[in-house]
This record gives C-alpha cells, structure tokens and sequence, in this order.
C-alpha cells in the first residue's frame, strides 16, 4: 500500500503597521468589517483569492483561503474515454480551498499546502490589501526537508 502524505507549513507572522497590530486584530477586524461576498476577492490575474471564513475557538483561529481557477479548458471525462467540456460563468472557476490555523499566542500559521491552493507568499499581499496595514511578513519556521531528514535519522525511509 503506497504511503498518504499531507504537508503542512509552519510560518511565523508579523505585521508591519502603526499604530502596532497583530495576526490576531487583522483576522478579527476582518471577519467583522468585509461581507462574505466579492468585496473579499482579491484578482492577481486568472487565479483571484479570497478568505472563505476565519473562525476563533477559544485560542487558535480556523480559516479556509479560496483560490478560483478562472478561464481554464476543464472536461469531465468517462472510463470509455469519453469527454465533455465543463462551462463555467466568467465569473466562476474551480475552487482550491487551503485550510490553515493560526495560534495568536506564538504568531503561529499552519497552512495545509497543495498544488492548486493559495499560495502562502500570496497571503501577505491579500491581507496588506484589505487590512490596511503597512505589511504582512509570514516566515517559515519549519521546512518539509527539515521534517523528511528527521524523518531518515530516526530510521525511517
């Protein structure tokens, strides 16, 4: 049986503003002041993102980013080969969902990555756009190499 692997980023997050703010004001503040409609949509291009919802449970906050694949050629296909091309609206897309949690208490994101989803060094320009701060800076602080030659030195493959 072939091994399921699910990476995950660890980044440090810092905001760059005056008056100081944190992560954790951003997310607040945004979650109050932005409609859940497309005021929340950030266009780069044929790939624009979005904050889906951003949630506080006691100290960690639950997010999901929206990554919508605009203007692609998608076909569903058969297993007799068959295939029919998908339409879509010039507004719609195939959404790539990129969950992540942050701990407000260490300025720790935890981003679930995968091709396709939102990219973290898309994520500081998202939230420098629609905060207004001065800047959003998000570091690694573990690196999946790190992680696998941990992994090798333990003995594992």
């Amino acid at each position: 049986m072939r091994e399921k692997w699910l990476r995950i980023g660890f980044y440090r997050v810092t905001v760059q503003n005056d008056p100081p703010r944190n992560f954790d004001d951003i997310l607040r503040s945004f979650t109050t002041a932005i409609p859940e409609d497309e005021r929340r949509t950030l266009e780069p291009g044929d790939s624009p993102i979005r904050l889906q919802f951003a949630r506080r449970a006691q100290t960690l906050w639950t997010g999901e980013m929206l990554r919508i694949r605009l203007h692609e050629d998608l076909a569903k296909a058969r297993t007799n080969g068959h295939q029919e091309q998908i339409q879509f609206d010039p507004d719609e897309g195939l959404g790539e969902q990129t969950a992540f949690l942050f701990h407000p208490g260490t300025s720790v994101l935890v981003v679930h990555e995968h091709r396709g989803a939102v990219p973290v060094s898309a994520m500081p320009k998202y939230f420098k756009t629609f905060c207004e701060v001065r800047g959003v800076t998000i570091e690694p602080l573990l690196k999946p190499e790190a992680i696998q030659r941990a992994a090798r030195m333990q003995g594992n493959p």
